[in-house]
C-alpha cells in the first residue's frame, strides 16, 4: 500500500503557520478598535550589554502602520507555506487571514430566519 510521508521541512511550516496565526489573530484584535488612548509599547530584548525591559507611550495611530505592514506579510508567509507545502487551512484559520468573512449581523438573522424554499414542497409530488 502506497503511504504519504511528512517531511521535516513540511513540519516546520506548520509548526510556523501555527505560530503566525496566533500573531495575526492578536494583531486583527489591536487593529480592530482604532480609537485606542493611553497606548504604552513594552520592549523587551537581549543586548549585547544586558537585557532590556522598557515601556514606551506611543501614539497607537504611530503604531497602526507598521502592524498593518507586519500582518500583510504575516498572511503572504502563511498563505505560501500552506501551498508549498499542502498544508490546508480549515474555516477559522480562513477566517483570521480574512479569506472567508461571516455575513453582516442582520443579513445573517436574516438568512437563518428565511424558510428553506425545498422544504415548504412535499417530497414525491410533481408541480407544473
Amino acid at each position: 500500500m502506497a503511504k504519504i510521508f511528512k517531511t521535516d521541512t513540511q513540519e516546520q511550516a506548520l509548526k510556523e503557520i501555527v505560530e503566525n496565526l496566533k500573531i495575526v489573530s492578536t494583531l486583527n484584535k489591536l487593529l480592530e478598535n482604532e480609537d485606542v488612548s493611553d497606548c504604552k509599547v513594552k520592549i523587551m530584548g537581549i543586548l549585547n550589554t544586558g537585557s532590556l525591559n522598557e515601556q514606551l507611550p506611543i501614539p497607537y495611530n504611530q503604531l497602526t502602520s507598521s502592524l498593518k505592514d507586519y500582518r500583510k506579510k504575516l498572511i503572504k508567509d502563511i498563505q505560501d507555506k500552506s501551498k508549498n507545502y499542502n498544508i490546508q487551512l480549515d474555516d477559522n484559520e480562513k477566517r483570521i487571514l480574512g479569506m472567508i468573512t461571516d455575513p453582516e449581523p442582520d443579513l445573517k438573522a436574516e438568512l437563518e430566519s428565511e424558510p428553506n424554499p425545498e422544504s415548504s414542497f412535499p417530497i414525491n409530488e410533481t408541480y407544473y
